[in-house]
């Protein structure tokens, strides 16, 4: 059985993402979306048509991932294998304490079009499965993004996660503290679920 991991709306995002806007990203949203963008510049060297993809696109995309993808999951390695609820207390911040904002967990010089992501590491797994939740989405909301890239289009959003897995140091992320609505439509959504045994 799945359980829902998403706290923010997503239909409500997909709607601004398609048509060309940014979420509303407070700090730690844009600090999030600073790493990922930082990180993305490096997929090219995997999938070297990811070049043709500009600026703008990136900076969309970057933006909504951030704002629907769970901190604390990636950040702990850890996904949820049943209803839980959210912490009631942010994870630490440890974001740009040493004046270094992005640091790459491995040499980005690993990664080459042959590079293969390495599955048997278990939180780079569970890295990849929180991440891919929501670039999968957002690539194809992003207004002619996956267009830009041919043939490749179809492994592109597969590119996108495994680079970020690969190279992410978790805690240069940001957690996120979500208001009252968002955790209320959140904890009504996995109780209706735990009671429905629906799958999602």
């Amino acid at each position: 059985m799945g359980f829902t991991l998403s706290v923010r709306d997503t239909s409500l995002i997909e709607t601004i993402v398609k048509g060309g806007k940014s979420p509303f990203l407070d700090e730690d949203g844009r600090n999030n979306s600073k790493v990922l963008f930082g990180i993305l510049t490096q997929v090219p060297r995997v999938m070297p048509s990811f070049v043709n993809i500009s600026e703008e696109d990136l900076w969309l995309f970057t933006d909504a991932v951030a704002y629907l993808m769970r901190p604390d999951i990636l950040i702990t390695g850890t996904i949820p294998l049943g209803p839980v609820t959210l912490p009631d207390e942010k994870l630490p911040r440890f974001y740009g304490e040493d004046g270094i904002y992005i640091h790459f967990k491995n040499n980005p010089n690993e990664l080459n079009p042959m590079w293969s992501f390495p599955d048997e590491d278990g939180d780079m797994r569970n890295m990849a499965a929180e991440l891919m939740r929501c670039c999968g989405p957002v690539s194809y909301w992003v207004p002619g993004m996956l267009q830009k890239l041919g043939n490749d289009a179809a492994y592109a959003p597969h590119a996108m996660v495994e680079v970020t897995a690969f190279l992410l140091f978790p805690k240069d992320l940001a957690d996120y503290e979500y208001t009252p609505w968002e955790r209320a439509r959140y904890h009504r959504t996995i109780w209706e679920e735990s009671n429905d045994g629906e799958e999602i």
